[in-house]
């Protein structure tokens, strides 16, 4: 079942930022948590970003570490 979250949240995390392209952590989280059907912790979405990042779905800014871009 964890599992299954895991993939739901990077599901959403990244239709976001396709749609986004460019988004700020606050905002990301916000609509994450608004859009998610399950209660979700600031924490479980940092974890889901960082697998993103590390995975090449995203980076973060180099100027503004609270930026997240998508890479297509």
């Amino acid at each position: 079942m964890i599992r299954d979250r895991a993939y739901i949240l990077d599901a959403l995390i990244v239709r976001i930022m396709k749609s986004r392209k460019r988004i700020l952590h606050s905002a990301l989280c916000s609509e994450v948590m608004s859009l998610s059907r399950f209660s979700v912790s600031a924490q479980d979405i940092k974890q889901r970003v960082e697998g993103l990042i590390q995975r090449d779905f995203m980076s973060r800014d180099t100027e503004d570490v609270t930026v997240y871009h998508y890479i297509a």
